[in-house]
């Protein structure tokens, strides 16, 4: 059994924070590649907002984006955040997201998605040094994603995508498996309504 921890056995799925970022790019792709292709977008702003920790980007994150030929994209994303008490946090997820047309033309065009229009769901960990947050390092998280269409108001920068993903605390402490439901409503990032 972790430290401080109790098994529940009906554990699942509570909130804990939201993620909002900023994503410039991307640059060229790597086609051709004998590991396949990746597409590299930068992660230039974000936040990690909730009741136990809020933090910023502190520097640009990468994201060694793999699209699929089943019309699902897999982020492999790294980024460094500060918190609003100087504690160095670093997180690394990866997902799948699904590019359906919703997806490519709100993308393109800079508009908002609904969460059921596609499918975004990440699977995040954590890394911190500080004693506060130690138990970032101790769950994994689930996020589900979708774009807030916010228009980029920096034209001298490359195109910026905007997205948004509910970050959720999944417990596995009993040992068993669950899996996070489709649309949980009560799970939805605040200001999205």
């Amino acid at each position: 059994m972790l430290p401080n921890t109790k098994a529940d056995p009906m554990a699942g799925l509570e909130f804990e924070m939201t993620y909002r970022l900023r994503v410039r790019g991307p640059m060229p792709a790597t086609q051709g590649s004998p590991v396949g292709e990746h597409i590299y977008w930068e992660m230039s702003e974000g936040t990690l907002e909730g009741p136990r920790v809020n933090a910023r980007i502190a520097m640009p994150g990468g994201d060694w984006y793999r699209p699929g030929a089943d019309g699902f994209g897999r982020p492999d994303v790294r980024v460094q955040f500060i918190t609003d008490d100087d504690a160095v946090i670093l997180l690394h997820y990866t997902g799948l997201v699904q590019m359906n047309d919703a997806f490519t033309k709100a993308a393109e065009a800079a508009n908002a998605t609904r969460f059921e229009d596609h499918y975004m769901r990440m699977a995040m960990r954590f890394d911190a040094g500080a004693p506060k947050y130690a138990w970032l390092n101790q769950h994994l998280f689930l996020a589900e994603g979708r774009l807030t269409g916010k228009p980029d108001r920096v034209p001298h920068l490359p195109r910026h995508v905007i997205a948004e993903c509910a970050g959720l605390r999944r417990s596995v402490l009993s040992g068993r498996a669950y899996e996070l439901p489709q649309r949980p409503a009560r799970y939805r990032i605040a200001g999205c309504q």
